[in-house]
């Protein structure tokens, strides 16, 4: 063992008072069979293993090498009170994208929270631009999440001509279906959504597709519940129609059939339940799935006729449902005998002619009984100002012992919610006769009431008895 060579290049395993402070001048020149140990001056290289740096020892061997070794890109992590979010928005603003997308590694390691800002839809442009970057996918998903959701003033022109009007659509299928449904999740669903359906139609397959379709309701419905406007029955319908022309318009039956089975609860138009049966029939389709198709198509129209045409904001139509249940239990099934008011009254454009109904076969009970047309009528009214006359009337005139405390809360809150309360009873106005009626008047001037009625009839020459 050549002891002089160790000691010159290592001079680190000298021990005594005549171990050199530094390195030798030529120490990395000197050829010897041990390996030479820089002084460790960073943690990073600390942490390297003999592994790392039997391959970093070729970068001095005998000459020295122009690359650096794999430790010298290492930086210190920063301490989490110095991460700021702004910093973030503003080398993104800089359109220093890769310091950007380091720093944000650094904020998602310290759990640092990163408000929304619209200066990301331009850090996610230049990751679909940067088409040599292997992962610009998960790039493209990490800048696209911090938009703010639903914002009116972001422009996603850019990136939706970045996707489906450059290069090539076929190669760019799984991108594009990553941003459809990161649209959706952020409440941007109609304005990119029709796009990329006929993208679809034209460039995609079977299964992609209606793998995408599923996906894309469910990130728009999860935002829908996220904002909590109560709209889901509303927004799963318009996408399932979508989907189901988009469908019938590439011709695959097969596919609009599945998506219509599966509309349980949603209102999709009659006539494409009539297009998908036709072109399955035209294919010889079996008999048992036309008549999946048929039941189907029934019952999207009962939803259209019973829940479909009642207009009422927010979540207003769910408690209605709820009132018309305990109203229905309470008076309708037992007094009047009428289980299917409600489908004569979509049978018929007008609602008055129910409410009369109601209301004459409420007469021949009791005078209970006979105030039960108002619950009736206060469910039926669908505008604002009918309903809020309505629901005075029931306010006023009706008792709510026989429903449950839900049910009164219920009713009361929405009379809260609409400024409804009971009215006040009119005093009737003292009836003063003219002077020529009045006792002791012995001049008559009016004429009698058949006679005015002869005078200033609208028909001449027609005499009603």
């Amino acid at each position: 063992m050549n002891t002089r060579a160790t000691q010159i290049a290592a001079p680190h395993l000298r021990h005594g008072p005549g171990a050199p402070a530094t390195v030798p001048r030529f120490a990395h020149k000197i050829k010897t069979r041990f390996l030479y140990c820089p002084p460790l001056r960073t943690n990073a290289q600390a942490a390297l293993s003999t592994a790392q740096m039997r391959r970093a020892s070729s970068y001095s061997n005998t000459r020295r090498s122009t690359s650096r070794p794999p430790w010298a890109s290492a930086a210190p992590m920063p301490r989490a009170e110095d991460l700021d979010s702004e910093r973030l928005a503003t080398l993104v603003s800089l359109n220093h994208f890769e310091a950007a997308l380091r720093y944000h590694g650094h904020l998602v390691a310290a759990s640092v929270p990163i408000p929304p800002d619209r200066v990301y839809a331009k850090a996610a442009l230049a990751a679909l631009e940067r088409s040599s970057q292997p992962d610009r996918i998960n790039v493209f998903s990490t800048w696209f999440r911090l938009v703010p959701d639903a914002d009116p003033s972001l422009d996603l022109r850019p990136i939706r001509a970045a996707l489906l009007e450059t290069g090539t659509p076929a190669t760019n299928l799984s991108l594009i279906a990553r941003f459809a449904v990161l649209a959706a999740e952020k409440g941007y669903s109609q304005r990119v959504w029709p796009d990329v359906l006929q993208l679809l139609i034209t460039h995609s397959t079977l299964a992609f597709a209606t793998r995408l379709m599923v996906e894309h309701e469910f990130a728009a419905v999860s935002y829908v519940l996220k904002a909590g406007s109560g709209r889901e029955p509303e927004v799963r319908g318009r996408l399932r129609d979508q989907s189901v022309r988009a469908c019938i318009k590439a011709d695959w039956p097969e596919a609009a059939a599945a998506l219509l089975l599966t509309a349980e609860g949603l209102y999709v138009p009659t006539r494409l339940h009539g297009a998908v049966i036709a072109m399955l029939e035209e294919r010889g389709a079996p008999m048992e799935k036309l008549d999946q198709l048929r039941v189907a198509r029934d019952a999207s129209a009962r939803y259209r006729r019973f829940e479909g045409r009642i207009a009422l904001p927010g979540d207003l139509l769910m408690q209605l449902r709820e009132v018309r249940t305990a109203i229905r239990a309470r008076i309708l099934d037992k007094y009047l005998d009428v289980p299917d008011f409600l489908v004569a009254y979509d049978k018929m454009k007008p609602n008055q002619r129910v409410l009369q109904i109601l209301k004459s076969r409420a007469l021949m009970r009791s005078d209970e009984t006979a105030r039960s047309w108002l619950n009736a009528e206060f469910f039926l009214l669908r505008h604002k100002n009918h309903g809020n006359r309505s629901l005075t009337l029931f306010v006023s005139n009706f008792t709510l012992e026989g429903f449950s405390s839900d049910a009164q809360a219920l009713i009361t809150g929405i009379a809260d919610m609409r400024h409804v309360g009971p009215v006040s009873p009119r005093v009737p106005k003292p009836m003063v006769l003219p002077s020529h009626l009045q006792c002791g008047s012995s001049t008559r001037t009016s004429m009698p009431p058949i006679v005015s009625r002869l005078k200033h009839s609208s028909r001449a020459g027609h005499v009603r008895y």
